[in-house]
């Protein structure tokens, strides 16, 4: 997909960095455990299996993600938190530590690859509902968007709207819940860009909003038809 091209990618440091601590295991209870290697547990066969196949998904995902996201770079919040994912199980004492670690790692990859109606579709509490294709209420939009969870309550947020067969609008952006549990925060992964507000408006659809209340928006902010990308979505058929 070809996609638009706004400013420079802004470096990592406040969306990415914390996903990139890999050196380091996150205190979560999947898997707490000493540096002492004699701590951890080795995998069964099962679940060796088991990490392989999710780690074909996973890197299909992440490749999926190079070619549609605005800039290939930004794939690296997706890379890094899979690769703290993985190492979480390395570092687990037990076995019921690693098999829930493998279906958290699971559980993320069903939410971010089924469309609405399929039967294997997971449900993450703090996040509406995976991806499809939907359309914007100005008549012409659409596009996909997709949600990709990370870790530690985080995950990516990916619009690509087209008007009339052509890209106009696209959005690599990580968003997190907001305080009130009903909105979502988005930051931009393009430097400079406005930060935004997902607020979901039912199971299928939801409203994206500048959060700088009265923004106007610019040939600059995710769209070039002299439109902004807020508004209310609406998943298609």
């Amino acid at each position: 997909m070809t996609m638009l091209s706004h400013r420079p990618a802004r470096i990592f440091s406040l969306l990415a960095a914390p996903l990139m601590a890999l050196s380091a295991c996150s205190p979560d209870p999947v898997a707490q455990a000493s540096s002492s290697p004699s701590s951890r547990a080795e995998p069964s066969a099962a679940a060796k299996a088991q990490s392989a196949a999710l780690a074909k998904r996973e890197d299909a995902l992440l490749g999926w993600l190079k070619q549609t996201l605005d800039k290939p770079t930004h794939a690296d919040v997706y890379s890094a938190a899979i690769g703290q994912a993985r190492g979480r199980a390395a570092h687990c004492p037990t076995q019921q530590c690693i098999t829930r670690a493998l279906r958290r790692r699971e559980h993320r990859l069903n939410f971010a690859e089924g469309n609405a109606g399929d039967e294997r579709r997971a449900r993450i509490p703090f996040l509406p509902f995976p991806h499809g294709r939907f359309t914007r209420a100005e008549a012409g939009y659409t596009g996909p968007v997709r949600i990709v969870p990370l870790i530690d309550g985080k995950a990516m947020l990916v619009i690509a709207l087209s008007f009339k067969g052509r890209p106009s609008c696209t959005l690599d952006g990580v968003m997190h819940r907001d305080e009130n549990k009903q909105t979502w925060t988005v930051s931009s992964l393009e430097e400079g860009l406005p930060m935004l507000v997902f607020t979901p408006t039912g199971k299928d659809s939801f409203e994206l909003s500048y959060a700088e209340a009265g923004h106007q928006p610019h040939s600059v902010d995710y769209c070039t038809t002299g439109t902004g990308i807020d508004g209310r979505y609406t998943l298609g058929s």
